[in-house]
């Protein structure tokens, strides 16, 4: 069992002075699923793939009771009510709740407070822009109110990609395609989170594998597409066997994901993971990722 470091300072959600944990950005449930179903048991950092990494990256933010209590509980919901259920049958039709509109604003929220966090990492946020979005957002994971003013969430469930429509930003289709096996693992096999900006709207992006959340911040009612919108009362999550992503958001994904091709890593680093695949091959046969990599090589 892993030990949560703590530190003593304000919370970031509920304001008290207290002991405050490492919280993670990406639910540390999913880092785990990842590991747990990998071929090597281990993760490769996004900046460096030469460099194994065994968790996402966590920070001093919240209390324990607002990371256990309010955030933890909407993420043990998407574990075990749609992540887990999408993994193991892709046809599924699953029913959700307001917990995962609030799973969704808690993605957001922490995303917001990694980039204001850690301003060096980018030279291209506008961290004003952020101001009213995480007050509206902290008010609401804090139910002191029902409503967000506006912010939007979105979830495109993504899958092997191999029916995949491009289209711009007037819903003109530019192509149909099958997606680039790279891309395909990055978004079945990775996890990702950052903000950004696309036809000016600024947006903050939490990839899980099969799920991308996208929280639209600044300003309201998004005309693109970024997948459905994830509504207050609750709905239905439908896994379309075709995948229709925005040109400006295929370009983004398929950019993040060049960072961890296989292109990048060296020999020797390839020859090491050949050796442990070889040495461990009961892992290797059991594991998603093998799945995925037979099925990327199928036509």
């Amino acid at each position: 069992m892993s030990v949560k470091h703590t530190a003593f300072g304000l919370c970031k959600l509920c304001g008290k002075h207290s002991q405050l944990i490492e919280s993670h950005i990406i639910p540390r449930s999913v880092i785990n699923w990842i590991k747990r179903t990998s071929a090597t048991g281990h993760l490769r950092s996004s900046i460096n793939p030469e460099k194994r990494i065994q968790d996402g990256i966590k920070k001093h933010l919240l209390c324990s009771n607002c990371d256990g209590n309010l955030i933890g509980s909407s993420e043990k919901y998407f574990m075990e009510k749609i992540f887990l259920p999408y993994h193991e049958d892709r046809s599924l039709e699953i029913d959700y709740t307001q917990q995962l509109h609030y799973f969704a604003a808690s993605l957001a929220y922490r995303i917001i407070l990694l980039e204001e966090e850690s301003p060096d990492r980018r030279n291209d946020l506008d961290f004003e822009d952020f101001r009213s979005a995480k007050s509206y957002l902290r008010r609401y994971l804090l139910k002191s109110t029902s409503k967000l003013q506006g912010v939007e969430h979105f979830l495109l469930v993504t899958n092997d990609g191999k029916n995949t429509t491009i289209c711009d930003d007037n819903d003109t289709i530019k192509t149909t395609h099958g997606l680039p096996r790279g891309l395909v693992f990055h978004l079945l096999r990775s996890f990702d989170s950052f903000a950004f900006y696309v036809n000016n709207y600024l947006v903050t992006m939490a990839m899980l594998p099969g799920f991308i959340f996208f929280t639209v911040l600044k300003p309201r009612k998004y005309k693109g597409r970024l997948g459905k919108r994830v509504e207050t009362s609750g709905g239905k999550i439908r896994f379309e066997m075709r995948l229709l992503l925005e040109n400006d958001i295929y370009q983004m994904l398929l950019d993040r994901s060049n960072r961890l091709s296989v292109d990048y890593m060296s020999r020797q680093q390839s020859e090491k993971l050949e050796d442990f695949i070889s040495k461990n091959s009961n892992r290797w046969n059991n594991s998603e990722t093998k799945k995925l990599i037979h099925s990327l090589h199928q036509d």
